[in-house]
């Protein structure tokens, strides 16, 4: 009897953890599709950017507009969604560009590495569209 209890008993927690870390992904999922806009910021530079980030079953897709400089929709080769972080990669003539994005108080915050350059810029970006 004790054997049948205990056995249950790990496979409710087994459920309940499951359920938890489900529940977390599809937050924070929800969280990350819509348009952002903001800034990418070096101790010399920065330059306005919208970034649009959406999800249909489990592919994600991501598009790169840097307001500045005139550059419209470029896709993102990769995006890596984790527990609590994103990683979209733009691929460039100078090599892959990776973007390490988390949420923080509603707001993707992170940095931006382009081979070019010596140190990454860093990113904040507010969502500019309404959550449905």
């Amino acid at each position: 009897m004790r054997r049948t209890v205990f056995l249950q008993s790990g496979a409710m927690l087994t459920l309940l953890v499951s359920v938890i870390a489900w529940a977390g992904e599809t937050a924070l999922h929800h969280d990350l599709e819509g348009h952002w806009s903001g800034l990418a910021r070096t101790d010399k530079n920065s330059t306005r950017l919208e970034l649009d980030i959406s999800r249909s079953d489990s592919e994600w897709t991501a598009r790169l507009s840097l307001l500045d400089i005139g550059v419209r929709g470029w896709p993102a080769e990769s995006i890596t969604v984790d527990a609590d972080r994103l990683v979209v990669v733009f691929r460039a003539d100078s090599g892959p560009q990776p973007m390490k994005l988390r949420i923080e108080d509603g707001v993707l915050k992170g940095a931006w590495d382009d081979p070019r350059f010596n140190e990454p810029a860093r990113l904040q970006l507010k969502r500019a569209d309404a959550v449905i």
